[in-house]
Order: C-alpha cells, then structure tokens, then sequence
C-alpha cells in the first residue's frame, strides 16, 4: 500500500497497465490505496468499456497494439494520465518468476487459466509497484 497522504480519499487509487497483443488488450491493475488487484483482456474495440469499469487514476502502457490506435483514442478520453511503461515487458518466463515470487501457492494456482499478456501485463505492473513503492503487496 501507498502512504495515504499521496493517495485521493473517497474514490480508488487504480494503476493499471496495458499490454497490445494482437487485436486484444491484456489489462492489469492494482488498487494502491487497497492492494486490490485484478486482470482482463479487451478486443480493441473493447478496450473502452473495460478501461471504463476499471477507472484508473493512471494508465501506463507496456506495449502498444501494432497498426491500431484504439488504446491511445481510449486513453485519451479516459482523462486520467497515460504513458508508456518505462520498464521492459517481461517475457513467459520473467513473468512466471514474478508471479510466483508475490503470490503464495494458492495465489499461483488462482492465475492459472489466464492468458499471457494477462500475466505479462501483472508481472509489469507488479514489477513497477515493486520498483516506486518499494513493496508488492498485492490482494488478489
């Protein structure tokens, strides 16, 4: 969790990530002010709606969909901040040691099933946690 003086009171505190894959967007994104976390994947088209329930305070994109600019229309309309996501995406592996470093057995059981770029996107957004805030503490 993030020092509550820095964080708005009376509403969520969401980072989310998102990662281009193909015609689909994998979303990750973490309540700082909770620990709540959670993940999804979006058509592009879908990407507003799903950009729209999550409701983040910031966007930060690993990868952008190549030859669309959906995510950057949507990002834009969303009116919270958006930049590119300054760490590198991890890959399958990266992602897999990630994970397991910050969930426990169960946790890592629950993430089965989900796609890669879900997982991608959660190890980058875990990573970045990690990174600015010093701690991972997540919920799931």
């Amino acid at each position: 969790m993030v020092d509550d003086a820095v964080l708005a009171s009376g509403r969520p505190n969401s980072l989310a990530v998102a990662l281009g894959a193909g015609q689909a967007i994998g979303l990750a994104w973490t309540d700082l002010s909770t620990g709540e976390t959670g993940t999804l994947m979006a058509s592009l088209e879908g990407c507003g709606p799903a950009l729209a329930r999550i409701s983040p305070a910031e966007l930060l994109v690993a990868r952008w969909p190549e030859g669309s600019d959906a995510l950057a229309v949507v990002a834009r309309g969303q009116g919270a901040p958006f930049s590119d996501l300054a760490e590198e995406v991890p890959d399958e592996a990266t992602s897999g040691k990630v994970l397991a470093a910050t969930y426990s057995e169960g946790g890592r059981e629950a993430l089965q099933g989900f796609s890669p770029p879900e997982r991608a996107a959660l190890a980058a957004l875990l990573r970045h946690v990690q990174s600015t805030t010093g701690r991972s503490r997540v919920r799931w």
